[in-house]
């Protein structure tokens, strides 16, 4: 009896340690959510539901995804976000967080595919010019789709990773044309992702975004994080110094920070928000796992509302972690 009560005291004392050392684990500052007002914020929010129109197959690079809000920003009609996304990130589902944000102010979003999903084509499908071509195509067929409600003069272009580059190329390249450019983790030398026993059997052909950049006549948001292994600061100040024509050019890098738990990632992927547990590890291979945070709410979010109020830059709101303790502020790089 007394060996059984003593192992009673024992199991109970390990079992109070063990929650003790959990609680002090979970302990520390939270990051800051998402704010009530300002850009990125949830002040101009005017409807909570939308309608969501797929149209074509993702097999052969032909879909397109048409969201339209429950009510339109201006009655009848809204302006419109054309959305590009990262290579194979074909779903917006791995960025409806943003598309959502941006519905809920009344906007259309217009999110068209550039890849091909057929396994026997894929690999072989490595020609940027060809995907630009098709991005454009779908994009075209998801504003029919939106017909008299999208306001085809009031239009801004939000692309990730090559989305990003081909949002810097797309009214040169005979996009439909849009206001202004806002261009997240932009990837000018997609080999560098590669893992490199693939590079040997990839070859890219690749977009002449020079070319294009140096046409620019609109106002360009670049931003980059310090943390993006994939593309990073190089690759955007790349971007950023052939934008000589652009009558505003702005390059901003966001910084990670680590002050308190979980901590806020400035990686390739801090645009997306839908992390797949089944696909995580690839995704957190290829540039980090998508989470939603302030990251996005105070960043990449703040940055599409920033464009789609018709200012070319803008000062980040970063916020504070619960402690008080600012978040490391958004650096300007140039100009």
């Amino acid at each position: 009896m007394k060996k059984k009560s003593f192992c009673i005291l024992l199991s109970t004392i390990v079992s109070c340690v063990v929650l003790c050392s959990q609680a002090r684990a979970q302990v520390g500052p939270t990051p800051p959510g998402q704010a009530a007002r300002g850009y990125g914020s949830t002040q101009k929010y005017i409807c909570s539901t939308y309608e969501r129109i797929v149209c074509g197959d993702y097999w052969n690079g032909t879909a397109v995804n048409v969201f339209i809000p429950a009510k339109l920003k201006h009655g009848s009609r809204a302006p419109v976000v054309l959305f590009l996304h990262g290579y194979l990130a074909v779903f917006p589902d791995l960025y409806l967080d943003a598309i959502k944000h941006m519905t809920n102010q009344g906007y259309i979003v217009v999110f068209p595919t550039y890849n091909l999903l057929n396994p026997f084509q894929l690999i072989a499908d490595t020609d940027q010019n060809v995907m630009l071509r098709r991005a454009i195509d779908n994009a075209n067929r998801g504003l029919a789709i939106a017909g008299s409600r999208a306001e085809l003069d009031n239009m801004i272009v939000f692309g990730h990773s090559l989305g990003g580059l081909f949002s810097v190329c797309w009214n040169g390249a005979g996009g439909p044309r849009v206001r202004e450019v806002v261009s997240a983790n932009l990837a000018t030398d997609s080999a560098q992702g590669l893992p490199g026993f693939i590079k040997p059997f990839i070859k890219i052909i690749p977009v002449d975004w020079r070319g294009y950049a140096a046409k620019v006549d609109i106002p360009v948001m670049i931003l980059t994080g310090n943390q993006d292994t994939i593309s990073g600061v190089p690759q955007a100040t790349d971007m950023y110094n052939a934008l000589t024509a652009a009558p505003s050019r702005v390059l901003y890098c966001l910084q990670g920070d680590d002050h308190g738990q979980p901590a806020l990632m400035a990686d390739h992927n801090a645009s997306m928000t839908w992390f797949i547990p089944c696909l995580g590890w690839i995704l957190n291979f290829a540039g980090g796992a998508p989470v939603l945070n302030a990251m996005d709410y105070r960043y990449c979010w703040a940055a599409m509302d920033a464009a789609m109020a018709g200012k070319a830059d803008l000062r980040f709101d970063m916020g504070a972690w619960s402690d008080g303790v600012r978040v490391k502020p958004v650096l300007q790089l140039a100009p």
